[in-house]
């Protein structure tokens, strides 16, 4: 009777230890993510192309200073005008005569920035031009400030921009054709950028190239202007235009 008891316990015990080291070997179920389900979290996360470009847009140093020379060269009176810009332009024209200063900076690509200043009333012209209607609107502010010149003062310019010019409209027609009926829409029209009175922003109709109509007369025609070959720029090369033309000045 003992050695059934006995039995018996050990057997209940055996069944115990079984149970148990089943119980400790059991694996361990981890709560993970499908690959594809994080494979879909990292694709929602990324940016898109444009978002891209614009976190990787660098911040332009200024680290060239360019200052015009019409009044050396010609040895009058005139303002003379300074601007500063980075690394990878270079000035590749400097054209002064009697009437006039044309100086020209350009990147790699061939995006221009022009200063031209006018010293003659008639700008030029002719009998069929292409006239273009603008949008013309604030995109950053001008260190330039208008004053003196001459004992003459100009500060009735008033605040000056750096403006956007988006051509929304163009014709190719005569010289009094400026009624709205003849303007044709344009889609993803040219795209420069100017320095320009505060007073200039809204919509223009020009007739000139490289937008003369719009310049200041400061005694004498003045334009500051970028444009890209193609009529638009990459954001790197907005960022450095923009900060280009900020940084015009009278000296």
């Amino acid at each position: 009777m003992k050695n059934t008891k006995v039995i018996s316990l050990m057997i209940i015990f055996s069944t115990i230890l079984v149970l148990s080291s089943g119980c400790k070997n059991a694996p361990y179920v981890k709560n993970e993510t499908s690959p594809d389900s994080q494979t879909a979290v990292v694709t929602d996360q990324e940016n898109t192309p444009e978002e891209k470009a614009a976190t990787e847009v660098e911040k332009a140093e200024l680290s060239h200073t360019y200052t015009t020379r019409f009044g050396e060269i010609n040895a009058v009176t005139s303002p003379a005008f300074s601007f500063d810009y980075p690394d990878g332009w270079d000035i590749i024209k400097e054209d002064v005569t009697q009437t006039s200063e044309w100086v020209t900076l350009s990147n790699e690509r061939g995006v221009s920035i022009d200063f031209i200043n006018l010293h003659q009333n008639n700008i030029g012209g002719g009998s069929a031009v292409l006239y273009s209607e603008l949008e013309v609107s604030k995109v950053a502010d001008s260190e330039f400030v208008p004053g003196y010149v001459q004992a003459e003062d100009y500060s009735n310019l008033g605040k000056f921009m750096v403006a956007e010019l988006k051509e929304i409209a163009k014709e190719i027609g005569t010289m009094d054709t400026t009624s709205d009926s003849d303007f044709i829409p344009v889609e993803n029209g040219a795209v420069s950028y100017a320095v320009l009175p505060e007073s200039s922003a809204g919509e223009q109709i020009v007739n000139s190239a490289y937008y003369m109509d719009l310049a200041f007369m400061y005694p004498t025609s003045v334009m500051f202007v970028a444009s890209a070959p193609d009529g638009q720029f990459t954001q790197q090369e907005k960022a450095d235009a923009i900060a280009i033309l900020s940084s015009f000045r009278a000296e």
